[in-house]
């Protein structure tokens, strides 16, 4: 059995619409039933679950800017929480897949960042991240660490529904040209996770193919090149004119460099890096029948 924390966010909507087509037995659980601020909510669900549980969390504190001034939420939900959901994997020896981002890194580097490199982030929200990665792999838990970074789809707010929105109403406008980053598709990384779902519900706790994993889309990319790219697959006529990130300054400082290289997991999975430009034509295919 399956079982999801973060019901409605983009990761979890994408994972339980395979488990529909592919016939799994997954449940997601919501906010509301599953609540990172009350841990016990979750913890009893660990508890009663079925023997052969796999669980993952793609529930986190995602508003970055907003986390700037809600350190203690973002730490709860992103680092107190997880550390007691893998606490209470490792006494039922559940394996956990848990969601991680590129945000662990200061993002000052000149070439893809490897899952051994120094991290160092300059966010509350990569800083809490970063905590609950250390809280999970010090609980003893089973488990596989995804970083990923740029997600986007279909549902949520995310920077391909957003630049839709305003191309709309506006005939040209200003987004960053100097963080570079790898734009990937919730529904690439929820295949992923359940093929690494099954890949390792029989490993041995001992086994060296847990641990931290990179996972993103291919080939790198700006924000800027970005929205080009959806406003050309649209055939939409809005310009975008480059920035740099000083001139548009946020609370949170995002970082120049954001690109993940995903080597170990083709090399210990076979799970290659998706093309953003290809799973971005599914997903504008998607909303435009939606609209």
């Amino acid at each position: 059995m399956l079982i999801v924390f973060g019901k409605h966010g983009q990761v979890a909507f994408e994972l339980q619409r395979l488990a529909a087509r592919d016939a799994l037995n997954l449940r997601a659980f919501s906010s509301q039933e599953a609540n990172f601020t009350h841990p016990k909510t979750i913890l009893s669900i660990i508890e009663n679950a079925p023997h052969d549980t796999i669980i993952i969390n793609a529930a986190a504190y995602t508003a970055v800017d907003q986390a700037e001034s809600d350190i203690e939420a973002a730490r709860l939900l992103n680092a107190i929480t997880p550390g007691l959901v893998a606490q209470a994997c490792a006494k039922r020896n559940f394996p956990l897949i848990h969601l991680s981002t590129d945000y662990v890194f200061p993002g000052q580097h000149d070439k893809p960042y490897l899952e051994t490199d120094p991290t160092g982030p300059a966010t509350v929200y990569g800083r809490t991240k970063l905590e609950g990665e250390h809280a999970i792999l010090s609980s003893g838990c089973k488990t596989i660490i995804l970083r990923t970074s740029w997600v986007f789809s279909s549902t949520g707010k995310n920077f391909v529904k957003t630049m839709l929105r305003v191309g709309k109403d506006k005939d040209s406008i200003t987004v960053v040209s100097d963080q570079t980053g790898g734009p990937t598709s919730a529904a690439s990384i929820a295949e992923t996770c359940l093929t690494l779902a099954k890949e390792t519900k029989d490993l041995s706790p001992d086994s060296p193919l847990w641990g931290i994993y990179h996972y993103s889309g291919q080939p790198q990319t700006t924000w800027n090149q970005f929205a080009e790219e959806i406003f050309r697959q649209s055939k939409m006529t809005t310009t975008v004119t480059p920035i740099l990130s000083k001139d548009y300054p946020t609370p949170a400082r995002r970082p120049l460099w954001s690109v993940l290289n995903c080597e170990k997991l083709h090399r210990n999975f076979q799970i290659s890096p998706p093309n953003w430009q290809t799973d971005l034509t599914a997903v504008l295919n998607e909303l435009s029948l939606n609209s």
